[in-house]
């Protein structure tokens, strides 16, 4: 199958980050047919952390340097509200429950409100969140494009708007019209929410080389009308080319929504692992395909030594590393400092509306079997972000 950059345009209303696959999974799918535009020109996915190797050691140090250091101080009493892409999944849960405990933390009122990975439901967060006379509202994984009717009426009221893991409408990865976000979560090195996604798949592109002995053949996997799986695969590949002269992509293994609803993905993806034996790599998009069909067709292929990398590094994704397998690895998207962030954000605009967006010092991390697993239990972040974040605020 052809990449993404070569036959899709970017979906508009496609679904952001962490909420692509709970929603894939409860079967709902993004809005627009539009076919989409190659990848934005500018320097490859990448390269800023050197040659492969470089970047490789880069990634096992982690590219996260620190929180701000200074900032406004907290402003208390603002009725805030979160709305989640689905508490019941853990890639939703954890970034709002981030939020959640900031806001408390820094003096606010907040109401946390469950979408349910329900498109319908987000905009009807937003709506009830403007009828409640919030000051603010921060959303998890919910585009512009999906939703653009409520965020419209949220920022004609004043309401500040923060997007965590959300492409707003007129981010350069795919421009639908006038951007409605008050600012954004800025990891560190990154411009835009689209580089900073092209980034995370590039990220995986080094453990890839390494693995393979230069010599990948990798199948990659992304879901048309999924603005997230488009740009991680953009950046996994174009990394990939650029940092390995021997290195190829043998499937841009497209996942449709028919397959998915009708739980025929796994085996369209054996099928694949079945035409090309010589495949010694997959990139997942995300963690949690793994649970949801990858492992299966690992497994009943016989390929469980094929070198799998997948997306945030999940609790459960951390110990399937822990014990062998299939997923041998993953880039953490420091989820939970990210929802301090947001609230940090949101925080700095209530102060000084219009305010540019700061570097929140968040980068990713790799992790592997060898290099920072932990012997039980998930993932431990080495930054303390939340002390950080609390002294400036001012905040105990």
């Amino acid at each position: 199958m052809g990449r993404p950059s070569e036959r899709t345009a970017l979906r508009r209303g496609a679904l952001a980050v962490s909420a692509v696959l709970a929603l894939l999974v409860a079967g709902c799918s993004a809005n627009g047919e539009e076919p989409p535009a190659p990848a934005a020109a500018g320097p490859v996915p990448g390269s800023e952390w050197g040659t492969s190797a470089e970047a490789l050691e880069a990634l096992y140090q982690g590219t996260s340097t620190a929180p701000p250091t200074s900032g406004p101080k907290a402003q208390p009493g603002k009725k805030v509200w979160i709305i989640s892409c689905g508490q019941a999944s853990t890639a939703c849960a954890t970034p709002v429950n981030a939020m959640e405990a900031a806001g408390k933390a820094i003096g606010w009122d907040v109401t946390v409100f469950d979408g349910e990975r329900n498109p319908t439901r987000f905009g009807q967060g937003i709506t009830q969140a403007i009828a409640a006379g919030a000051d603010g509202i921060l959303t998890q994984a919910i585009d512009c494009a999906g939703v653009v009717g409520p965020y419209t009426q949220a920022k004609a009221a004043d309401i500040a708007l923060v997007g965590l893991y959300a492409f707003d409408c007129d981010d350069p990865a795919d421009k639908t019209g006038p951007g409605v976000f008050s600012t954004f979560v800025k990891y560190h090195g990154y411009e835009t929410v689209g580089d900073t996604i092209r980034g995370w798949g590039a990220a995986r592109a080094p453990w890839v080389i390494e693995k393979t002995g230069g010599k990948a053949k990798a199948v990659t996997l992304w879901v048309p009308g999924f603005l997230m799986t488009e740009l991680t695969d953009q950046g996994f590949t174009q990394a990939l080319e650029a940092q390995c002269a021997e290195c190829e992509i043998v499937d841009h293994h497209e996942i449709s929504l028919a397959d998915l609803a009708a739980n025929r993905a796994g085996a369209a993806f054996s099928t694949v692992l079945q035409r090309h034996p010589d495949a010694n790599a997959i990139h997942a998009y995300a963690d949690g395909v793994f649970q949801q069909f990858l492992n299966a067709s690992i497994n009943s292929t016989g390929r469980q030594g094929i070198a799998a990398i997948g997306g945030e590094c999940l609790p459960d994704n951390i110990e399937q590393i822990r014990s062998g397998g299939p997923q041998r690895a993953c880039v953490v998207l420091n989820s939970e400092w990210a929802g301090w962030a947001a609230v940090d954000a949101l925080n700095r605009e209530f102060a000084e509306p219009g305010s540019a967006a700061v570097d929140q010092g968040i980068g990713f991390q790799l992790v592997d079997e060898d290099h920072n697993l932990p012997a039980s239990g998930p993932w431990v972040n080495p930054v303390d972000f939340v002390s950080a974040y609390k002294k400036v605020w001012g905040v105990s």
